[in-house]
């Protein structure tokens, strides 16, 4: 897994902008971007990037209701 994770950080931190929470959409974008010596690995990094980025938008809009909550 560690592999997985340091290479899907690697594509978050160089195409931030270009992978979404849709996991579909997330293996066209490896397609485009990475050279991918088989498909379980794509997969496996596409399923990555989709729950990385699902719990970061999750932990966002907890934040943002705290945040609404103590304002007023």
């Amino acid at each position: 897994m560690d592999r997985i994770r340091r290479y899907a950080q690697l594509l978050l931190e160089k195409y931030p902008n270009l992978f979404t929470h849709d996991y579909e959409e997330n293996k066209k974008a490896i397609d485009k971007v990475a050279i991918v010596s088989s498909k379980q690995l794509r997969n496996e990094l596409a399923g990555y990037i989709t729950r990385y980025i699902r719990e970061s938008q999750d932990k966002k809009g907890i934040i943002e209701e705290v945040e609404a909550k103590e304002a007023g």
